[in-house]
């Protein structure tokens, strides 16, 4: 596992602009997204809501926590019906499922639950770590599975101590804010037929956390190797706290226990857990088992076999890391481990040592079980990709042709060890235009969010005259297009999945300007708020709302200048419109003409032509709160 120390840390943020210059400078030097712009202060009378820790729960002490902090706050997201329905089982050295051998190909995605390689959805809040949004958990998870992965090991799921966004801040303190990316995981997941791995600590000082939280908690030595966590009576205290609180939430999102969802494949006692000794593994596998009696339990180390891991009787799975890949070393700690008596998995392994000389020899052995790549980022929530520079990123489709040569042998991988084919993909997020340049010298850029479930794109450009211009095959590691055009026209990108069948598309209109659109999975595009607004994360797009129908003239704005169109989708609802508002340079606020149609879903599309506005806003009426679902701006 390599996560990169605090200071190399790239970060992904989003550019703030208080003028939509900045927006679109940054978009073009940064395709990837590594564009740090420093944000403005926020205009005098904006109102931008934290994330108190005020509604935590916290345990009774420190040992089996109290009814209280297993029933949290739902979080702000909708999921989907599972396809897992039956769990994986254990047969002497072999996994199953439904009766038949289950081997498999995995990925790791560790940031799902709690992310660092991204700055929040707020520039407000001054965030380094944050809760990825549900497009980057949904596209992230989708990604693993058109790699085809069948099992994704998510750190962050498990793994939540000693932060302010944590499950877990401080010792028996719950904050019920961080259930809502863990709880989408875990139902996304299922939607997408995935398997997880679900570490419960971590040997490391991580963002994320691990056992020396739980060390300084207790005033223990935290000096490497700190291994009180193991043997300390208190230490084990709370480590099972936490696990108690962990497998049984019941995720409002599927209405199970977590201890109960044949989702979760396994709960690995933790992450590398170099210096475990066996009174603990045995001690905290079985108390695994006690809440979990149908999911499996594993456990290992950053290299090698642990002979805590094989005495143990409750542990299912022994779990071994490699970097680099040594196909050799594989097949002399699969031995062993199976000797043993355990099932064998490969949890990490370089994404930049997948080839097939070394994986098929890996496939080859039939004590081998699976293995995890290591890692897998998803596409950003505006253009281009999140980073992870550790040098093992893998981005589906593939950045370049050597990527794409090592997701190709990932697959082939998967092929070799008979792993199971997962039912047809249900429906991906769409790819969507999120601006398109003003015309210099006749010639625009195109710019979009991509999806993980596309090989390729196509660009369309139709002028207020019908003419139309198409782009030719684009590959899908590109999120970005010029085309020859200087006036009014709609502009859509169509993906298409690798058998050429379309996995949707977007368009936005633009004038004789640019145009930028908000698909509202952050807060970065916009200049205020007021306190009552939320965004939740239904499927298939986020929306932004009032919290409450009953709310109080709740507001959004977008920032100038020269302001020319405001274009805002309504998800289908019965509330009635919001009004489009426009500033003047003076800084007043006014209503402005609009025009409302339907679209096919139920919604509503508002148009408003505002030349000249200063900046400008929806505001709904007192008692009403239908749902945006995105907001294009028109600039001069």
């Amino acid at each position: 596992m390599l996560l990169l120390p605090t200071a190399r840390r790239p970060r992904l943020p989003s550019p703030r602009p208080r003028s939509w210059s900045r927006v679109l400078v940054a978009a073009a030097v940064a395709l990837v997204g590594h564009a740090s712009v420093t944000p403005a202060a926020a205009p005098a009378g904006t109102t931008v809501p934290g994330r108190p820790l005020s509604s935590t729960t916290r345990t009774t002490g420190v040992g089996a926590p109290s009814a209280s902090a297993t029933v949290v706050a739902a979080p702000t997201v909708a999921g989907s019906v599972t396809t897992v329905t039956s769990f994986v089982t254990r047969s002497g050295t072999r996994l199953t499922l439904d009766g038949r051998p289950f081997r498999f190909s995995g990925a790791n995605l560790y940031w799902t639950g709690l992310d660092e390689n991204v700055a929040g959805v707020d520039p407000d809040a001054g965030q380094s770590v944050a809760y990825p949004t549900a497009f980057r958990i949904r596209d992230g998870l989708r990604a693993a599975r058109e790699l085809g992965a069948t099992v994704v090991r998510a750190h962050t799921v498990g793994i939540s101590t000693g932060s302010p966004l944590s499950l877990e801040p401080s010792m028996g303190l719950w904050n019920p804010a961080a259930w809502g990316p863990i709880d989408l995981t875990v139902a996304e997941a299922g939607r997408l037929g995935l398997r997880l791995i679900v570490p419960l600590s971590d040997n490391g000082r991580y963002y994320h956390g691990g056992r020396y939280d739980v060390l300084r908690w207790l005033g223990l030595d935290t000096t490497y190797p700190g291994t009180a966590f193991y043997s300390d009576p208190r230490a084990i205290a709370a480590y099972q706290a936490h696990v108690a609180v962990v497998l049984n939430h019941v995720n409002p999102l599927t209405g199970r226990r977590l201890g109960d969802d044949p989702t979760i494949m396994a709960w690995e006692l933790g992450n590398e857990m170099d210096w475990e000794i066996p009174s603990w593994v045995q001690a905290n596998a079985a108390f695994v088992k006690t809440l979990a009696p149908r999911q499996l339990v594993a456990a290992g180390q950053s290299r090698g076999v642990q002979w805590a891991v094989t005495a143990s009787p409750s542990v299912d799975i022994s779990d071994s890391h490699y970097y680099p890949l040594d196909a050799a070393a594989v097949h002399a700690d699969a031995a062993t481990a199976t000797a043993a008596g355990k099932v064998y998995v490969i949890g990490e392994y370089p994404s930049t040592d997948a080839d097939d000389t070394a994986l098929q020899s890996i496939a080859a052995d039939p004590n081998v079980s699976g293995a995890a790549v290591w890692s897998v980022m998803p596409h950003g929530d505006h253009y281009g990709v999140v980073p992870h520079e550790d040098g093992y990123t893998l981005h589906v489709p593939g950045d370049d042709a050597a990527m794409q040569g090592r997701i190709d042998a990932i697959r082939r991988f998967g092929t070799a060890l008979g792993q199971p084919v997962l039912p047809t993909a249900p429906t991906a997020q769409k790819p969507l235009v999120t601006s398109v340049s003003a015309p210099v010298s006749g010639v625009r850029t195109v710019r979009w969010r991509g999806t993980s479930a596309a090989t390729s794109y196509v660009v369309s450009v139709v002028a207020a005259g019908g003419a139309t211009t198409t782009s030719p095959s684009l590959p899908g590691s590109q999120t970005s297009w010029t085309v020859a055009s200087s006036g009014a026209a709609t502009v859509s990108v169509t993906g298409y999945d690798a058998s050429g069948l379309s996995v949707g598309s977007g368009g936005l209109g633009v004038g004789t300007g640019a145009v930028v659109a908000d698909p509202l999975e952050d807060w970065y595009l916009t200049s205020g708020r007021s306190g009552g607004v939320q965004r939740t994360s239904p499927w298939p797009a986020a929306q932004v709302a009032p919290s409450s129908c009953s709310g109080q003239g709740d507001w959004v704005s977008w920032p100038g200048p020269h302001v020319t169109s405001l274009v805002v989708t309504i998800g289908p609802s019965s509330s009635p419109s919001p009004w489009l508002e426009a500033q003047s340079s003076s800084g007043s606020w006014s209503a402005v003409p609009t025009t409302t149609r339907s679209t096919a879903d139920g919604g509503r599309t508002l148009t408003a032509g505002v030349p000249g506005a200063a900046a400008v806003r929806v505001r709904w009426a007192a008692g009403t709160c239908a749902p945006l679902t995105r907001v294009a701006v028109g600039l001069g």
